[in-house]
């Protein structure tokens, strides 16, 4: 009954009888453990997954394989890391469910670099992955940059024949279009024998990102020669590609077509879009208006990207009401005020622009630092300016002394030279 009533959507009567059960001192079974724990991922409560979790802890079946998995993806799925680690690396024996639960989690709450461990602690374990756990941790892969690691599961795929998959086929294309890798994503693209819209969107979005938007137009013109239609996502692509190329014609045509050929009614993404190319081309009283008269109430993103636009076209008026805008959404947003100083600026107006300044200064409001990944062998670093390797002062002295060998035997390095001439 408490089966029935999950598969069926009633998970407040398979609670409910849940409760029964144990008031009339019936033993849980595994199955009963099971089922309820997947009503407790359907309601999405943590405390009623909790405290059926205190109950199989009672009966003792939290080590039992399938209840320990079932845990490990309730805690997991919430982003309850540290609960589903405990429960994972407590159980007496792990399968590839309880891998796959634990790693997907990882990666589904941006902790990229521990599925990616998960996946060579599996490997060293013995235990075979399968077409679930190989595209999370591509995706993972994907989220942190790692070419290298990408490339190992890329060949584990192709031991296992799994690479005519289309979904993991579409997770390969999209990792090597992340890492940057676009003549790879292009020739895996090209080899699969089944083409579904998730990988020609995934393709279509590839070239935007790379910059090759004139590839963004031939490829959605082979994948409509193929007889898919294109959906939401597509557009976004297609659009985002008609803004940077300055196409503001055929963009309009695509936005126009969404509804009336393909019946796809514009997201906020799809309205952003048309205000960037707009922007982009200098015609600010329109993406105003669209900014307005949208079904959505105007967000960050469009009068951030108006405000950018203002700055090329020196549209000072237009700049402040969008300065304005974007103080009302957020007034600890720092990069709406260095863009209204930069305006103000290049129109001249010194003073407007160190009043800007001053308005961030007294909020103490700065960018924050960009954050780059660099790939040294199977290992991702992520550092930010002013950050240090943890050998630096080891290395500092090392190559001082280096340094001061290269002078005994009279080499003076070039730098050195230049900067004693200087």
């Amino acid at each position: 009954m408490i089966s029935g009533y999950s598969a069926f959507g009633f998970p407040e009567s398979a609670l409910h009888l849940f409760g029964r059960m144990l008031l009339e001192n019936m033993q849980p079974d595994q199955a009963t453990f099971l089922a309820i724990l997947k009503v407790s991922l359907v309601t999405g409560s943590m405390t009623e997954g909790k405290l059926i979790h205190g109950v199989i802890t009672e009966f003792g079946t939290e080590t039992f394989l399938n209840v320990g998995s079932s845990l490990v993806d309730m805690y997991a799925e919430w982003g309850n890391l540290e609960d589903a680690y405990n429960i994972f690396f407590h159980l007496p024996e792990r399968n590839i469910v309880t891998w796959t639960a634990m790693a997907a989690g990882c990666n589904q709450h941006g902790r990229g670099e521990e599925t990616i461990q998960m996946f060579q602690q599996m490997q060293q374990e013995g235990i075979q992955p399968d077409r679930i756990l190989f595209i999370s941790v591509l995706q993972a892969c994907s989220a942190v940059l790692g070419l290298n690691q990408g490339k190992v599961i890329h060949t584990n795929i192709l031991d296992q024949g799994l690479e005519l998959d289309n979904m993991v086929g579409s997770a390969i294309v999209e990792m090597y279009l992340k890492c940057g890798s676009f003549q790879f994503a292009q020739r895996i693209f090209a080899e699969m024998p089944r083409k579904s819209l998730v990988v020609w969107n995934i393709m279509i979005a590839g070239c935007a990102q790379h910059g090759v938007h004139s590839m963004v137009m031939d490829f959605f013109d082979d994948m409509l020669a193929e007889n898919l239609s294109p959906d939401a996502a597509t557009f976004v692509s297609l659009l985002s590609a008609c803004s940077h190329t300055g196409n503001l014609e055929v963009g309009c045509w695509h936005f126009e077509s969404m509804v009336t050929k393909y019946g796809i009614f514009p997201t906020l993404d799809h309205y952003m879009c048309m205000v960037d190319l707009l922007g982009r081309a200098g015609s600010m009283n329109d993406a105003l208006d669209l900014l307005h008269t949208m079904p959505f109430t105007p967000c960050q993103v469009g009068w951030r990207s108006l405000l950018t636009h203002c700055r090329t076209w020196g549209e000072v008026s237009f700049a402040r009401s969008c300065f304005d805008n974007l103080l009302l959404l957020d007034p600890d947003e720092p990069t709406c005020y260095a863009l209204m100083s930069e305006v103000y600026a290049n129109a001249g107006m010194w003073d407007k622009s160190l009043e800007i300044e001053e308005m961030r200064k007294a909020a103490a409001l700065w960018k924050l630092p960009g954050e780059a990944l660099i790939e040294v062998g199977e290992k991702v670093y992520s550092f930010t300016v002013g950050d240090k390797h943890e050998s630096y002062y080891e290395l500092s002295r090392k190559l001082k002394a280096l340094g001061d060998r290269l002078r005994n035997i009279d080499h003076v390095p070039f730098a050195v030279e230049r900067e004693c001439s200087i």
